[in-house]
């Protein structure tokens, strides 16, 4: 878990940086709930 803290962090940089792959990561996750 010692990666999931800094990722936490640099989430914000990250949906600005790539803010497609953030939606498209998060409607995957939405459109498959059993992945």
């Amino acid at each position: 878990k010692g990666r999931m803290r800094p990722l936490l962090e640099f989430t914000p940089v990250f949906v600005v940086t790539e803010p497609y792959t953030g939606l498209l990561g998060a409607a995957e996750a939405l459109g498959n709930p059993e992945v």
